[in-house]
């Protein structure tokens, strides 16, 4: 498991998280207060608020983060600990494949937000799309004893998960990284 994270953190890790902040961040251009849902180590969000000095964000982790770089409240998974409308923006960067029932975490979001949900998960077409992702995400999560119910969906689940919950669609980009053939998706969400 040893190689497995040096590898992950050494290259794989860098990659994704420039990449992310490049995506992240005009999108979060009008938000102030913002919970990030299954923040980690909040390495993603302290870089975000030192690029943009009005932005505040407060995280939650099912797990007790040694030295995370954010202030942050543990939490089950399920049941956000916040009232209704705390926060302007919720945050999910690649939380919801870990989840048993993704819409369940979606109606709490929508519980807490003000005004926007934004996700970054990942998407499959096919059985080679789905067992490379997979394989990433054994790689990135495994020594961190992450739950990995390799929950991914096909675009067909979100555009139904945006309808069923009547958010509004104001960002629906996929994409990939560079040197990973995983495939992306990142949306912004409106809460009608």
């Amino acid at each position: 498991m040893k190689i497995h994270k040096k590898i992950y953190d050494k290259y794989l890790s860098v990659i994704r998280i420039n990449e992310l902040i490049k995506r992240l961040k005009p999108l979060l251009k009008d938000s102030k207060n913002v919970l990030d849902v299954g923040c980690g180590n909040g390495r993603i969000s302290k870089i975000l608020m030192k690029e943009n000095p009005n932005l505040y964000i407060k995280g939650i982790d099912v797990f007790n983060i040694e030295n995370s770089q954010i202030s942050y409240k543990i939490f089950d998974g399920k049941k956000i600990p916040y009232k209704k409308k705390s926060f302007d923006t919720i945050i999910l960067i690649d939380v919801l494949h870990h989840t048993e029932n993704i819409e369940e975490l979606i109606k709490e979001c929508i519980k807490v937000s003000k005004k926007y949900i934004i996700i970054k998960d990942h998407y499959y077409k096919n059985l080679i799309d789905y067992l490379i992702l997979k394989i990433y995400d054994y790689i990135g999560n495994k020594p961190y004893n992450i739950n990995l119910p390799y929950n991914f969906k096909k675009i067909g689940y979100w555009k139904k998960l945006i309808r069923n919950n009547n958010l509004e669609e104001i960002y629906f980009k996929k994409f990939r990284y560079k040197m990973q053939p995983g495939k992306q998706l990142i949306m912004k969400l409106k809460i009608k």
